[in-house]
């Protein structure tokens, strides 16, 4: 007998998702935003959305590895 275990689709705390209408709405506010910002002088900077690991837990990260539970070797969640 094989076993049929079921996952249940869900957004992962943090991150949006946005169907295509909202996300229509969403780009254009942003548009704004990033404009009025390039305007008066501030230059944009994109950063990554996920971070390795090891990255966030080194010294000079900052974030002590005590506050994350390792699930598996690639994946860790904040406590």
């Amino acid at each position: 007998m094989e076993s049929t275990n079921k996952v249940t689709p869900r957004i992962l705390a943090g991150f949006m998702e946005l169907l295509p209408a909202d996300q229509i709405v969403f780009n254009r506010f942003l548009a704004i935003i990033r404009e009025t910002y390039e305007e008066f002088g501030f230059i944009p900077q994109e950063t990554p959305l996920i971070e390795a690991a090891e990255i966030l837990t080194s010294k000079s990260g900052g974030i002590p590895r005590n506050r994350y539970t390792n699930l598996k070797k690639e994946t860790m969640i904040w406590r």
